[in-house]
């Protein structure tokens, strides 16, 4: 019978190491590094603060309902009677349904690009699902700006 381990012709030893570009990293490299730095710690501040935030004014709603602020779907905080169960029951439904048709799409069309679309036809596929990406990306930050009516409440 057969081994199924092929050996090499060449040793460890006899292949070249691999090798390291060297760039050469001027003043404007540094800079934009450590203008990258500090965008992303004033990110990740930002982010901080706004869970501090949040922690803080939540404590005294969650101090006075317990568990049962996931567990009640009533909203009447003038009783002390409120809870999320409606709404979070609902938001795990649309994020299961998004999940469940999106990830095999995206499997799906990166296999098919990878794959199976002939080379000639694979640049001008890459390059419209990025530009689907990114022509999506300011309407997600602009949706919730939508729904609201010029006095600043909520149209939903």
């Amino acid at each position: 019978m057969a081994s199924a381990h092929v050996e090499s012709d060449r040793s460890d030893s006899d292949r070249p190491a691999p090798r390291r570009p060297a760039a050469a990293r001027g003043l404007g490299d540094r800079i934009f590094r450590y203008q990258l730095t500090a965008s992303g710690v004033v990110v990740l501040a930002i982010m901080a603060g706004v869970g501090l935030f949040l922690l803080l004014r939540a404590g005294q709603a969650l101090k006075a309902t317990g568990f049962s602020f996931l567990t009640t779907a009533a909203w009447q905080p003038d009783v002390h009677h409120f809870g999320i169960a409606a709404v979070l029951t609902g938001t795990l439904l649309i994020a299961a349904v998004a999940v469940t048709l999106s990830v095999p799409l995206a499997v799906g069309t990166a296999l098919f690009i990878s794959d199976v679309a002939p080379r000639k036809l694979r640049r001008t596929l890459v390059t419209m699902v990025d530009a689907r990406r990114a022509a999506t990306a300011p309407g997600r930050g602009s949706e919730s700006w939508s729904a609201r009516d010029p006095t600043g409440k909520s149209r939903v």
